[in-house]
């Protein structure tokens, strides 16, 4: 109820807001205005922290006011000339960014939109290196869009972003187009339910990755999909060996974002290894892999590595 009302009563001051804007502010003044609107934001949620993407990091009145802000600042961007047309493009991508973590899907998309118009309408004065600089981010735009089109139940219109993305990166050919089939993979999966169509989908970009990006992070993900699969068709002889392939993998792989061991999903990878072996009555093998499971939970390096979830994970395997 809260959001509901909040966005009623922003987006009539916003009407407003903006009608007196188009009259009073030249580009020069509506960017030094985003500018400083964005420095007050930054002083309470910085961009580059974790806090700021995450709904539990808000108060219900932190979040009414930074909502306010963020569309005063995005209200401002129209006015701005084409000179800061980069900038632009990456204000809306980041408003989507934002809405998409915070948990507001038709925001999300309302971003997205805004972003993809803009873009449209500049696309012939930007440069090649612009131009491919953009392929990504308009990639991981097009997946953004799509779960959120999922998350408000259009499904039909998810479906066609995740077809559409997979035609879109397999321009670049780059590690985004079999992310962009795992995800359609994952559509099936956890939203339409669908196994056999979730399998079809995980193998293809298996193969991909497997064959052009071996070492990144993602073929752990992607094997993890497959192994979750088998798992709920009660295949547990096919999870054990992806299980344990991930659980060897994610000791020594370096994650391309952290640049660190990712503990989290080698905690989870571990976790679902044992029950795999719990499952097909492998108790001896359950209980030597709970034990370095539990080296690495008491690993003094990794407290401050791994989440909740990941205790949880433990917790739930040790019970």
């Amino acid at each position: 109820m809260f959001a509901k009302v909040s966005f009623t009563i922003l987006f009539i001051g916003i009407t407003i807001s903006v009608a007196a804007q188009k009259e009073a502010l030249s580009s020069k003044q509506a960017l030094q205005k985003y500018d400083s609107i964005s420095a007050v934001m930054n002083k309470a949620f910085p961009e580059n922290e974790f806090k700021t993407y995450s709904r539990n990091s808000f108060s219900e009145s932190q979040l009414s006011t930074y909502l306010s802000q963020h569309f005063q600042r995005m209200d401002l961007l129209p006015l701005i000339d084409d000179e800061h047309k980069i900038f632009k493009l990456n204000s809306y991508l980041h408003s989507q960014n934002w809405f998409a973590a915070i948990g507001f899907p038709r925001e999300t998309i309302k971003s997205y939109n805004a972003f993809y118009l803009y873009y449209k309408s500049i696309e012939k004065n930007l440069s090649e290196t612009d131009v491919n600089n953009f392929l990504v981010l308009r990639s991981y735009a097009n997946s953004l869009l799509a779960d959120n089109y999922a998350k408000i139940g259009a499904l039909d219109s998810a479906a066609i972003v995740h077809r559409t993305n997979i035609k879109f990166s397999k321009i670049k050919n780059d590690i985004y187009y079999p992310s962009a089939i795992n995800n359609y993979g994952l559509f099936f999966y956890s939203v339409k339910h669908v196994l056999d169509s979730a399998l079809v989908y995980f193998n293809k970009a298996y193969e991909i990755t497997n064959t052009q990006f071996p070492e990144h992070s993602l073929i752990g993900s992607i094997r993890d999909n497959i192994a979750d699969v088998y798992m709920d068709q009660k295949n547990y002889n096919k999870a054990l060996p992806l299980y344990a392939a991930n659980f060897e993998f994610y000791k020594h792989n370096i994650n391309e974002v952290t640049h660190k061991i990712d503990v989290p999903r080698l905690i989870s990878a571990g976790a679902q290894l044992i029950k795999c072996n719990l499952e097909l009555n492998f108790l001896d093998e359950a209980k030597v892999l709970y034990g370095e499971l539990e080296a690495i939970i008491n690993d003094k390096r990794n407290e401050e590595e791994f989440h909740l979830d990941s205790m949880l994970e433990f917790l739930t395997i040790q019970e």
